[in-house]
């Protein structure tokens, strides 16, 4: 019997690893609707990684074949998928100093450039080209340059049109923006830094070409500025030694603002809120802001789906987003017709199958950009998944924009009665907890879920006190009091 059942197992792994279409809701083990799936790469095919994290993308210049830039937790990993049915693992770049939960790649004139949470892990620089020649893979790749003025990044963004790399969320700067010069590849200069506002978690830098006179030929950083009030920060950043910033936008039940992108045409910045899902219980929401005037964003509603997972990472293209939201998957929705408050999704492909709950498992990001019109999505235990979207040029979006932003459910008061407030963050080895009620207990949550520290408190509303936390690793963490799991912070231990 117990042979049976593995062959019946084995047989199923082979059957949705190969091109699975989807049909009547399903693609073989996956919730769908218009995406197939191309394949499926297990960690076991990727020298058995211990975990997967972002993803990014390169295609060759000279014979315009595609490749997955795969984040690891113990390095990245580079995957030719130019033929989506049978993928090639090419090998992998160890990481600089140890793994990492977080590790982000982005690239520019043929290089990759990549960045992790690790301590002494600083910017790796990997020369794409190499990969045309690899002969007998996998192959273990050493890196060809290395900068080492930061230590440890939460993430990476690079405007191509200029050349310029912006590691995010580092041991300097407070944590904001850096302004390093990547024109020669191989030679990283910084030119300056934006620490203005603290901490960054995430950023898009373009040069922008929207309909605001004032900043048109400017390059303008929009910033995700995790909990702090600001929420989006846009700056003008063409003066890499004076930064102009234009405008700070917070919004009503905001918790953690994660990761965002602006529309080609520079009118509309999607943002994501990490935790409000959690926090406040109602379903994935994504906060929808008109930038047409750069120094006084507008938020005109949220697109709410209808589940409530996690969001994390979007991006846009030809008229869609492209979001990967944790236990839900990858979901593409239509903003075409948001200039008429109308937003609609109209595929997805759900690559965690067991839920759709608010937390951590799942996928972690996609990336939409090969013209193949593959699309690489990254699910952080399990794999690979290259998936591709079916003709979706006939269906027209109806659903409206939701305008009540924070639900009335959600008082002020309760709000605030809600909250409490840590300082400093990002921090080396300890926070200072404020309350704004009675607090008996405190606990701290890694990525996973798992409670890491927790302490028992009698600490009264108004008053602080200072928790050593020299034992954490450097990473993100999420906060919680009084055992109530939905009110969270997100701490970063450098």
């Amino acid at each position: 019997m117990r042979t049976v059942l593995t062959s019946i197992f084995t047989l199923s792994i082979i059957l949705i690893q190969a091109q699975t279409p989807c049909v009547n809701g399903m693609a073989g083990l996956y919730p769908c609707e218009r995406i197939d799936l191309q394949y499926f790469m297990p960690l076991s095919e990727m020298d058995d990684a211990p975990g997967l994290n972002d993803i990014w993308g390169w295609v060759d210049p000279i014979d315009n074949k595609e490749y997955a830039l795969v984040g690891m937790l113990d390095g990245t990993a580079f995957i030719d998928i130019t033929d989506p049915l049978s993928p090639i693992y090419l090998g992998e770049l160890p990481t600089h100093s140890s793994a990492s939960t977080w590790r982000d790649i982005k690239v520019y004139n043929d290089h990759a450039f990549i960045v992790s949470e690790a301590s002494g892990h600083g910017l790796q620089v990997f020369d794409l080209t190499r990969l045309r020649n690899v002969i007998n893979p996998p192959e273990l790749f050493d890196e060809d340059a290395h900068y080492n003025g930061f230590s440890n990044c939460h993430n990476i963004a690079i405007n191509e049109e200029s050349g310029y790399a912006y590691p995010i969320g580092t041991n300097q700067a407070s944590g904001g923006p850096l302004f390093i010069n990547i024109q020669d590849p191989m030679n990283p200069t910084l030119e300056g830094s934006y620490g203005d506002l603290f901490y960054s978690h995430d950023a898009q830098i373009v040069s922008y070409n929207g309909p605001d006179p004032d900043h048109q030929g400017k390059e303008i950083y929009f910033g995700f500025h995790g909990n702090s009030a600001e929420g989006l920060v846009i700056v003008d950043i063409t003066d890499k030694t004076d930064p102009e910033s234009l405008s700070t936008s917070g919004y009503d039940c905001q918790d953690y603002t994660h990761q965002g992108w602006v529309t080609p045409d520079h009118r509309y910045c999607f943002v994501n809120d990490e935790l409000d899902e959690g926090q406040f219980g109602y379903n994935t929401r994504t906060r929808l802001f008109n930038i047409e005037d750069l120094d006084n964003p507008v938020l005109i509603g949220d697109y709410e789906a209808d589940v409530t997972s996690t969001d994390h990472n979007l991006y846009t293209l030809d008229g869609r987003a492209y979001m990967s939201n944790y236990t839900s998957g990858l979901r593409v929705v239509d903003y075409s017709l948001l200039d008429n408050e109308i937003m609609e999704e109209v595929a997805f492909f759900d690559v965690h199958p067991s839920d759709n709950n608010a937390g951590y498992s799942g996928t972690w990001s996609n990336y939409p950009y090969f013209p193949s019109g593959n699309i690489v999505v990254t699910h952080r235990t399990d794999g690979l998944f290259i998936v591709k979207a079916q003709d979706l040029s006939e269906i027209v979006p109806s659903q409206a924009i939701n305008t009540d932003i924070c639900p009335a459910e959600l008082s002020v008061n309760e709000l605030e009665t809600m909250s409490f407030n840590i300082a400093p963050n990002p921090t080396r080895d300890f926070i200072t907890l404020t309350a704004e009620k009675d607090i008996k207990q405190i606990d701290i949550i890694d990525i996973t879920g798992r409670i890491i520290h927790s302490e028992l408190l009698n600490l009264y509303a108004g008053s602080a006190i200072r928790i050593n936390l020299d034992v954490l690793e450097q990473g993100a963490y999420l906060v919680a009091i009084n055992n109530d799991f939905r009110n969270t912070r997100r701490l970063i231990i450098e």
